[in-house]
């Protein structure tokens, strides 16, 4: 069971929405010391499990996707710049766009 199904399966309301007042009166007593500890106990193993899934699953990721994936990030630009003094050409000749 996931965190989330423990908590809805436990203190959410009639309407759907989490009841925080009886959340922490069930954290809070003495009583449900036990029974919290299997559940943070049961939780804490699927976590576990669910990490060494993802760390032991293998995906592999070719050569030629990792560098399609590259190139799809890499901005190519060509620019060339010219200086000439402006004295040399008249305003009259030169358009502003």
């Amino acid at each position: 069971m996931t965190l989330r199904a423990f908590l809805k399966q436990n203190f959410i309301d009639s309407l759907g929405r989490f009841n925080r007042e009886m959340y922490e009166e069930a954290i809070f007593n003495p009583q449900n010391e036990q029974v919290l500890l299997q559940a943070e106990n049961s939780l804490s193993k699927q976590d576990i499990e669910k990490t060494s899934e993802l760390i032991t699953s293998r995906h592999t990721v070719s050569e030629d996707e990792i560098k399609e994936n590259l190139l799809s990030r890499i901005t190519f630009m060509n620019a060339s710049i010219c200086s000439f003094a402006n004295a040399l050409f008249p305003d009259s000749v030169i358009k502003y766009h």
